[in-house]
């Protein structure tokens, strides 16, 4: 995207760097964007460039714009890996226990703000609280993670199975059994997730199953307010 920022990879490592991949970046972008009325929606105060004419103008208007392709070294340890992607693939736009309130079409949610370093509460119509949310929404076709290289899914199955040569294994990919999650993380990490993760010693066992889009959280299902916690 185009950014002010002007970080780059140092000079001298190579040619996919700086500049020269910049351009060839923006360049294979823009190419692929053409004018199609039935596909592209200018709503609201982008209605303009939604004619041939005004597309025009905003291709014209990009072109202008400087980008810049960051890149760093890739992470070394597998588990920083596994650490740095779980915070992001199985995240939701926000949490049921940051919003704190919803009555009369409005909605009230926490934030951090990060220059304060405070937390601070927002309210929101509900309409545009549903417009930000669904911001977070991937379009059709789009994944949170796409594999490249040889887990690439068009060449997948073949050139694992190359792979599995090189490693003097048979080239069929063995069927994974059906196991549970806790026979997996035993098996792969050494973890019980049923143990309890404060004594190490009792067993965890399932006391309450919350309904899908019930908007309930487990801190109020293991303690639902009573008359007799309410103020008087």
């Amino acid at each position: 995207m185009p950014c002010r920022d002007e970080r780059r990879l140092q000079k001298g490592v190579g040619f996919l760097t700086g500049v020269k991949f910049s351009i060839i970046f923006k360049i294979a972008n823009y190419n692929r964007l053409k004018y199609s009325k039935n596909q592209l929606c200018f709503p609201g105060n982008t209605r303009a460039l939604g004619t041939r004419q005004g597309f025009r103008r905003l291709i014209k208007q990009l072109w202008s714009k400087n980008w810049v392709v960051y890149t760093k070294p890739p992470i070394e340890r597998p588990e920083w890996v596994l650490d740095y992607l779980g915070r992001y693939t199985h995240r939701i736009a926000i949490s049921n226990h940051r919003i704190t309130d919803f009555s009369d079409g409005r909605v009230t949610f926490t934030i951090k703000n990060r220059k304060r370093k405070t937390t601070e509460t927002v309210t929101l119509d509900a309409v545009e609280f549903i417009r930000r949310f669904l911001l977070h929404v991937l379009p059709k076709r789009f994944v949170r993670i796409r594999h490249y290289g040889f887990l690439a899914n068009r060449g997948k199955k073949k050139n694992i199975g190359l792979c599995r040569l090189l490693m003097n294994l048979s080239p069929d990919i063995p069927e994974v059994r059906d196991q549970s999650v806790q026979a997996i993380m035993m098996a792969q990490a050494g973890i019980d997730i049923l143990r309890c993760p404060s004594c190490k010693q009792g067993m965890m066992r399932k006391i309450y199953e919350i309904p899908e889009g019930s908007g309930n959280s487990s801190f109020h299902i293991l303690r639902p307010v009573s008359v007799t916690d309410k103020d008087p």
